[in-house]
């Protein structure tokens, strides 16, 4: 009976450890997402705003191991309007940009992984009534999870960009898929 544990053990142990079943990050990764953003801005000509809308990002990185990588990326932070303050000016913002970030992954079961970007985002917003073009790299943060079906994952984040670019703050949710090439 005991010989029976423990070839049952040592056959778990040996098929637990195989490269198959093993969630191997490391490599080359091409994603996607949708968006939905939040920016709040205050005090551009006294005009305030708080607007929502849905955008769009694409990433590419590197895993030098399971827990360590690097990313870049590009979002497009939407377009955000508000009607008039009591000067009669409407404003309506534009923002772009590109980021790098560190990656530090945690792998929390065979198949589901937290992690945790930091870096830089450059971005570029502008404005049509008050002809205010604005370039800035600001530091940028991102939280997430991801299921892993192999060569196929699919992510949630949340990432936050506080600027001094006018008090703007952009608030970032997404969702996607990443395709990894390392395998």
């Amino acid at each position: 009976m005991k010989l029976k544990f423990f070839i049952a053990g040592a056959a778990l142990t040996t098929l637990s450890a195989s490269p198959v079943l093993a969630d191997d990050d490391s490599g080359w990764y091409l994603g996607g997402s949708v968006n939905r953003l939040s920016a709040d801005q205050n005090n551009v000509n006294d005009v305030d705003f708080d607007d929502s809308d849905n955008a769009f990002g694409i990433k590419l990185g590197h895993m030098f191991t399971d827990l360590v990588g690097i990313e870049g990326g590009y979002l497009d932070l939407g377009d955000y309007h508000t009607r008039g303050n009591d000067k009669g000016i409407d404003l309506s913002l534009d923002a772009e940009g590109f980021y790098v970030v560190g990656v530090l992954n945690l792998p929390v079961a065979n198949t589901w992984d937290i992690y945790g970007k930091l870096g830089v985002f450059a971005f570029d917003s502008d404005t049509d009534a008050l002809d205010f073009d604005e370039s800035s790299t600001e530091a940028f943060g991102t939280i997430g999870a991801e299921y892993d079906f192999g060569l196929w994952n699919v992510f949630g984040e949340l990432s936050k960009i506080d600027t001094d670019t006018n008090d703007l703050s952009i608030d970032i949710l997404s969702l996607g898929v990443k395709f990894e090439f390392g395998r």
